[in-house]
């Protein structure tokens, strides 16, 4: 009896897992538009920042500044909830051995011609996220790399490979762009830009 149970047990949480999978998978695939509407962004993400809070070790310290009144994107919550709180960890990872700050700005921007050129999206305002750890950074030979499904760093066990994956579909399925800055044994930091719902 014992041994079914553990078996069943085992079955169910893969069943999970493959399921969490095939969820984030489509996310990466195709944004679904059905939960976006008008969304205040500095709300979702303070929300994410009280979660990632509760969880973070001595050693690791959070700074943020984030404009109440940076504006309204036409968004889904829960996606933007899960591109803050993926970012988080991956910089919460890259910081634990050693400890740092994780800092999460949020403010709005004009992005001019050239600019729009560079990040693959229309000029005009957007809402500037800006999450950065001061970690090791990421290699050069590899931030080309980072977005692709599947790519990871991690061993094996500790990740899918799917998060940055994700974190970039939900991204453009918001009409935004995202990049990356690093310098090896410094800093890291994700730019997240996404369009202002004008009246």
């Amino acid at each position: 009896d014992t041994l079914a149970a553990n078996d069943l047990l085992r079955s169910l949480k893969a069943a999970r897992r493959g399921s969490r999978l095939v969820n984030q998978m489509l996310t990466f695939s195709r944004a679904d538009t059905g939960g976006f509407r008008p969304t205040r962004i500095s709300e979702v993400v303070e929300e994410a920042v009280n979660l990632i809070e509760a969880s973070l070790p001595g050693n690791i310290q959070i700074k943020t500044s984030i404009v109440t009144e940076a504006g309204i994107c036409e968004a889904d919550p829960t996606q933007i909830h899960q591109v803050v709180m993926n970012l988080c960890t991956n910089a919460f990872q890259a910081l634990k051995p050693r400890g740092g700050v994780l800092s999460i700005n949020l403010g709005q921007v004009e992005i001019d011609k050239k600019e729009a050129v560079a990040l693959d999206v229309a000029p005009g305002r957007y809402i500037q996220l800006v999450i950065s750890d001061n970690g090791p950074g990421i290699d050069p030979d590899i931030q080309d790399k980072i977005f692709d499904p599947f790519f990871t760093t991690k061993r094996q066990g500790e990740g899918t490979g799917l998060g940055l994956a994700v974190v970039h579909g939900i991204v453009k399925g918001h009409n935004g762009a995202i990049r990356v800055e690093s310098t090896a044994h410094q800093a890291t930091a994700f730019e997240i830009y996404m369009p202002l719902l004008t009246a």
